[in-house]
């Protein structure tokens, strides 16, 4: 490391295997036994550079390499084990800048990363027991790639504004078994952002604004987006708050927010079933209050 140059490298290997032993009885009243044994493991390198040009002003660039195994639910789902779905794997690289000053922070990132055989479930494809489609499959490859941006600015003490958005573009760019190149990843959306700001008012209350946005996206289980989007939507939030040093050591602090103050009816989530051939979405919370106290000790 240099004064205005910092060189970050790191490395990790990890492993995991999933047996299994099934039993069950035939249509013609034989038994029928299966075993599942998957294990695999792998290396995750790192690497990061990172330049300070001037004070206020640091450049980085990043590579990393990873992998995930299938969780619990993915390798035995409702339909017993999954032979052959293997562990993902990801190249990932990323640019930025970050800028850091007494009276503005700003950072801006933009991301480009391949998963091969990312876990995915396909809604068409047959499953073991014949009754409903449907079943965990690895995808050749999916693009996952976009732009962060991050700024806060105090132009007085008692004032804060921030602000965010994300682009994200995750496309299923190859694959040999669905059918899907060229979807979008369902429930991903490819826009969204927050902006808010929050005053600090005498003795110890502050109050603050926080506005969420979320574009539309394809639903769970609807990648080729027969039935539709998932709707946009966006949610206001209003936060008032106290907090005062009693003592050196004891500190007082309530905080009461007001969630979805305009009352927006809408849905984080949403997706095709399978099973009853209907879309179904989950509601979020309409307009909703919440009240939180805290003692601190410091010792």
């Amino acid at each position: 490391r240099t004064e205005d140059l910092l060189l970050m490298l790191g490395v990790r290997r990890e492993g995991a295997r999933y047996d299994a032993h099934k039993s069950s009885i035939s249509l013609f009243g034989t038994k029928v036994s299966e075993d599942f044994d998957n294990k695999a493991d792998d290396w995750a390198p790192k690497a990061a550079l990172t330049w300070r040009p001037i004070r206020p002003l640091s450049i980085y660039a990043s590579y990393a390499r990873g992998f995930r195994f299938p969780n619990f639910d993915e390798a035995f789902g409702v339909y017993g084990t999954t032979p052959g779905l293997g562990p993902e794997s990801s190249q990932s690289y990323e640019v930025g800048a970050k800028v850091r000053m007494d009276c503005l922070t700003f950072n801006v990132a933009a991301y480009y990363t391949n998963v091969y055989d990312e876990i995915f479930f396909d809604p068409l494809a047959p499953n073991p027991l014949g009754y409903f489609p449907g079943i965990n499959v690895n995808l050749d490859r999916v693009r996952h790639r976009g732009v962060e941006v991050l700024a806060s600015l105090r132009p007085v003490s008692w004032l804060d504004v921030y602000g965010s958005y994300t682009y994200d573009d995750v496309e299923i760019t190859r694959d040999s078994l669905t059918g899907l190149e060229g979807s979008q990843m369902p429930i991903t959306p490819r826009h969204r952002g927050n902006a808010g700001l929050r005053v600090y008012l005498p003795y110890g209350f502050d109050a603050g604004v926080d506005a969420i946005w979320v574009d539309s996206r394809p639903l769970t289980n609807d990648p080729e987006e027969r039935y539709g989007k998932l709707p946009g939507w966006a949610r206001y939030d209003v936060r008032m708050g106290w907090r005062r040093a009693v003592t050196e050591w004891l500190t007082l602090s309530i905080d009461a927010t007001a969630y979805n103050v305009t009352g927006e009816r809408y849905s984080e989530v949403g997706g095709y079933s399978t099973i009853r051939r209907l879309v179904g979405y989950y509601p979020s919370p309409e307009r909703h209050y919440v009240v939180a106290s805290e003692i601190a000790v410091n010792w």
